[in-house]
């Protein structure tokens, strides 16, 4: 029995096959809405929350393939094809398109049922699979029972908390980054007393070559 809570959309342009798979899957425990063609289908999906689309191929304004194909360009929701066509070109092609399961007509409602009762269980699992978040080769599982779990490359077999990866990861980081920039007034300062250190030095010997030259002078005038 389902939850009460799942919401069936069966689209046929049939009245008397959408009132008995209605029966049916209220008797299921499904909640369910009714659309005859495609536009009120696509109305439906668009406006309410929709757990699983029952979809006939033969409707009045667009075909239900075609249809599948809009749904599938904006929404997983799951999609279980009903249908007299029964090649296994035709099965094949609504399968690739993004059908999850295809039920040929006439069927059993209990077959019916059991096939909507897997293709729910396997989009409940799909989503309980996306509370693991994968960054390119880094996943984390924040739905497992120990503190946030963290497992690098496909089939990682070990793991490691996310605090310590991300300390981890932030102490390399540090490690690559440069020096703060240094304040150039700093930089001024303190190159200022070698500057001063450099100018001196030809500034004196140039006051020695002066002194040389006023003693040579100096003595040619004396002799």
């Amino acid at each position: 029995m389902a939850d009460g809570d799942q919401h069936v959309l069966v689209v046929d342009d049939e009245a008397q096959i959408r009132q008995f798979v209605r029966a049916g899957m209220e008797l299921g425990g499904y909640r369910v809405t009714e659309a005859a063609n495609g536009g009120d289908a696509l109305r439906e999906i668009t406006l309410h929350p929709i757990d699983l689309v029952i979809l006939d191929l033969a409707l009045p304004d667009i075909d239900g393939s075609e249809l599948l194909e809009r749904i599938r360009g904006w929404s997983g929701v799951p999609v279980i094809i009903l249908s007299v066509r029964a090649g296994e070109t035709e099965k094949v092609k609504l399968l690739e398109l993004g059908a999850d399961d295809y039920v040929v007509k006439p069927f059993f409602m209990s077959e019916l049922l059991a096939r909507a009762k897997v293709v729910l269980r396997r989009q409940s699992e799909r989503k309980d699979g996306e509370s693991a978040l994968r960054l390119d080769r880094l996943v984390i599982d924040f739905a497992s029972p120990e503190p946030a779990q963290i497992g690098v490359g496909a089939g990682a077999c070990q793991q490691h908390t996310v605090l310590t990866h991300l300390r981890s990861q932030a102490a390399t980081e540090n490690r690559g980054r440069s020096k703060p920039t240094q304040d150039p007034a700093d930089r001024t300062r303190r190159r200022l007393p070698a500057e001063r250190s450099r100018l001196a030095r030809p500034r004196a010997a140039g006051l020695a070559f002066q002194r040389i030259l006023l003693r040579r002078n100096e003595h040619l005038i004396q002799t």
